[in-house]
């Protein structure tokens, strides 16, 4: 039983540190999203084209809830 134990913790501790890592991930790639969607309504704006503000703002919020949902784990 020690053993299996043992084991498991082993695992258990290599599992936590890559879900930690994968999680990094993710909120690096929301953070590069939402910089990418800010560059792209600037760049419009600045060639005259009008977008839908309010769709943009929705998919800033849904893109910072995942986020912040995420912390909660």
């Amino acid at each position: 039983m020690l053993v299996k134990c043992s084991k498991l913790d082993t695992t258990h501790r290599k599992l936590k540190s890559k879900f930690k890592e994968l999680q990094n991930t993710l909120e690096k790639s929301l953070e590069e999203q939402v910089l990418k969607n800010k560059i792209s309504i600037l760049e419009n704006n600045e060639k005259g084209i009008v977008e839908c503000v309010s769709c943009k703002s929705h998919m800033f919020d849904i893109c910072i809830l995942k986020k912040n949902n995420l912390k909660m784990c």
